[in-house]
């Protein structure tokens, strides 16, 4: 069985900065909109997932917060133009009864790791959707990234050969050290 995970904020934003910006003939904004079905149906249909779930952040702090107050002190904030198309993507994601899930107190990557590590205990091969090199560090035989293509065309999948090509390491586990001794902007 296959099950695809997706980080909510990290895969609208990639389809907002994806596509240029436009709008339907009333000029509301549809880029991001687009570009997740888009997504939908050229790439993720294809696979014939057997569970596909959108994994949002919790709306208010989480425990990070509590541990260090500037947490994501310095993030922008969402910028107006996706803002206004949340509800349309999240209209379009119940119309194809897909499933969103959000824990109070959890960031999604939390709730995604935890999610993918239960599903690879029940036999699932778990692909987490999602642009963000972090999640590197849970790949496992039954664990993959599938991500849209760095060149925009099409998807990467990242098992643990392309994870420790792609950062030089002998194992996923490495990232977070790679991670932490490289920083992150």
């Amino acid at each position: 069985k296959k099950i695809y995970l997706i980080d909510w904020n990290s895969f609208i934003y990639r389809m907002f900065f994806a596509l240029p910006e436009f709008a339907t003939k009333d000029w509301t904004i549809v880029n991001a909109l687009f570009g997740m079905a888009k997504f939908f149906a050229s790439s993720l249909v294809k696979e014939n997932p057997d569970y596909i779930v959108f994994i949002k952040d919790a709306h208010w702090e989480n425990f990070r917060h509590k541990l260090y107050s500037e947490y994501k002190a310095t993030r922008d904030r969402m910028p107006d133009n996706l803002r206004s198309q949340i509800s349309l993507i999240e209209e379009m994601i119940k119309k194809m009864w897909i499933d969103m899930v959000e824990i109070p107190g959890y960031e999604a990557d939390d709730v995604i790791g935890t999610l993918a590590q239960k599903a690879e205990k029940e036999g699932f091969t778990t692909f987490m959707v999602t642009p963000d090199k972090d999640f590197a560090q849970l790949v496992t035989e039954k664990i993959k990234i599938y991500r849209p293509a760095a060149n925009g065309k099409g998807v990467e999948i990242w098992g643990i050969d392309e994870v420790k090509e792609r950062f030089e390491i002998d194992s996923p586990l490495q990232v977070i050290d790679y991670l932490g001794m490289m920083g992150d902007a």
